[in-house]
Order: C-alpha cells, then sequence, then structure tokens
C-alpha cells in the first residue's frame, strides 16, 4: 500500500488541479517555467493567479499569469526567471480556473 501511494505521488508531481476544471503543468527549464493548461472540457474556461518561482540562490520570483482557454485547446505560457546566472529549483501555483461566461 505503501509503494502505490509513493508510486501515486511520483506519478502526480508535475500535474496539480485547478478547482477541478483543468488540470495545471509546471515544466521548469533552466531559468525558466513552462505553464500549459489544457481544456478537456465542451465550453472556454478563464484562468488566472500566481506562479512562484524559487531558484537554487534562494530567490523566489512570482509572476501573474492569466488567459482564457477555448474548449479543446491548450494553453501554454513560459515564465522568466529574471536573474540570469540562477536557476529554477522548484515552482509551485496558485492557479484558479472558472467556466468562462
Amino acid at each position: 500500500m505503501k509503494a502505490l501511494i509513493v508510486l501515486m505521488s511520483l506519478t502526480l508531481s508535475g500535474l496539480s488541479f485547478a478547482q477541478g476544471i483543468a488540470v495545471v503543468r509546471l515544466t521548469n527549464i533552466g531559468n525558466a517555467v513552462n505553464v500549459e493548461i489544457p481544456n478537456t472540457n465542451l465550453f472556454a474556461i478563464n484562468c488566472s493567479g500566481m506562479v512562484y518561482m524559487h531558484s537554487f540562490q534562494g530567490v523566489t520570483d512570482s509572476q501573474y499569469y492569466n488567459s482564457r482557454i477555448l474548449a479543446g485547446l491548450t494553453a501554454a505560457r513560459t515564465l522568466w526567471l529574471f536573474r540570469p546566472n540562477d536557476t529554477v529549483q522548484y515552482s509551485n501555483h496558485s492557479i484558479y480556473c472558472s467556466q468562462a461566461k
């Protein structure tokens, strides 16, 4: 049972759900974070919130994310850490998605 829990946590480590409407994927690449939100719903969604980038040098940078994603499409954006000689150690977000009106 413990092995199953560990396996599930490793599998879902790069994914997090934005209020059950969409899945937010954060991928750390050098001094940037790629944000991808696929919309698998039959309606458009609005997503907004903060992305927090924590660097190896101990600096935390945050950037605002906002997008409208039509049904069946994926939004992708690269957010850069404004420290050219530093890399992103880990990142997290507080992005909330809701049905567009």
